[in-house]
């Protein structure tokens, strides 16, 4: 059995070591410009990536906020995100989208 390390990002670290996608029809909403559909036609797409590129914004079931984790989760899970840069093996990263998003050039696949 492989050892995983967990490590906690904010949300700078997140933008800047792994530069997240704008979805090409992005929501008004801060993060909805990052999120992609967990259904049709966003879900084709996703499916089709490396799990190493895709993060899955899950429901906290205690207090209900956004978690955002490495990998393509199924259980809870609310959106996707998609970035440039792969997660390094044997690591998991998670971190709350407490504040909006960084200002970042729009990047897309």
């Amino acid at each position: 059995m492989k050892n995983i390390q967990t490590k906690r990002l904010t949300v700078g670290e997140f933008f800047e070591r792994f530069t997240p996608i704008k979805h090409p029809e992005p929501n008004e909403d801060e993060w909805g410009q990052y999120f992609f559909c967990t259904y049709d036609p966003d879900i084709g797409f996703i499916e089709g990536l490396d799990p190493a590129h895709v993060w899955t914004a899950i429901r906290n079931t205690d207090d209900y906020s956004l978690i955002i984790a490495s990998g393509k989760i199924l259980t809870n899970r609310v959106h996707y995100l998609v970035c440039l840069e792969p997660v390094p093996e044997g690591v998991y990263f998670g971190f709350k989208p407490d504040r909006k998003p960084p200002c970042y050039p729009t990047r897309k696949v």
